[in-house]
């Protein structure tokens, strides 16, 4: 019995496929108890809309929410380090009261983008592709 691909893109990249769930529980780590049960879900299959999230002009994360979905949040961007993981507490966090609120996500997006001075919103065709783009650029 194989566990793992003997050739072709998912071998050359195995690493990769355990770097977007280890993001992920590193910045559940640092929320609050309860903070999933409180949050969007985050995961959607669709399209999401997103915004780069800056620091002196780097990029530390990427904010965003699903178009079609019950979904938003924050991706941080692996090459930024720890800083990344630190700048997405706030967001999800606003995240989590406009839930409370009953906000739909896509708004509590727009909000807080407009808010914040993120204003340059881009749509993507699914959060796979945004969490490719976090960790590899």
């Amino acid at each position: 019995m194989r566990i793992f691909p003997e050739e072709g893109a998912d071998y050359d990249d195995l690493w990769g496929t355990f770097e977007v769930p280890a993001r992920r529980q590193k910045l559940m780590k640092q929320l609050q108890d309860g903070y999933p049960e409180q949050g969007y879900e985050s995961w959607t299959d669709g399209p999401v809309r997103y915004a780069r999230v800056l620091s002196r002009d780097r990029v530390l994360g990427y904010l965003w929410a699903g178009t079609a979905e019950d979904a938003a949040g924050y991706e941080p961007r692996t090459t930024a380090g720890e800083a990344a993981f630190q700048e997405g507490i706030p967001w999800l966090l606003h995240f989590a009261k406009a839930r409370q609120a009953g906000m739909p996500p896509l708004e509590a997006f727009r909000e807080v983008a407009g808010s914040h001075g993120l204003s340059e919103l881009q749509d993507i065709d699914s959060l796979d592709a945004l969490q490719e783009h976090s960790g590899r650029y």
